[in-house]
């Protein structure tokens, strides 16, 4: 992960993520991601969609709870922040938001 976060940092595709790997700290996540740029936001601001980068960040709610992973995540690009600072954690409850409207139908997917 390391290794592929510098290699994202080298920016040797423009529409393509920018991240930093977050060492473990040994409790509370098992890795973590800090996202400074993510190509589907990219895509979607260049195609006049925005709006639609907080519904697609909604599916990290349903790929990750079938997979176990764990997620927490307090910050969103998709949302206007300046990073997506996930953290997960094997077995741990899925700690992501997603827009108002899609909420109760993500979950009620998820399950």
């Amino acid at each position: 992960m390391r290794q592929r976060a510098a290699e994202s940092r080298e920016r040797r595709y423009p529409g393509g993520d920018v991240y930093d790997s977050v060492e473990s700290d040994g409790e509370t996540f098992d890795y973590g991601v800090d996202h400074t740029e993510f190509a589907t936001v990219k895509f979607l601001t260049a195609q006049g969609a925005s709006g639609l980068a907080p519904c697609l960040s909604a599916a990290d709610i349903l790929y990750s709870e079938a997979l176990g992973w764990g997620p927490k995540r307090s910050t969103t690009l998709a949302e206007g922040a300046e990073r997506c600072d996930f953290r997960s954690k094997k077995g741990a409850e899925t700690r992501v938001a997603a827009p108002e409207p899609l909420e109760q139908h993500v979950r009620s997917r998820s399950r």
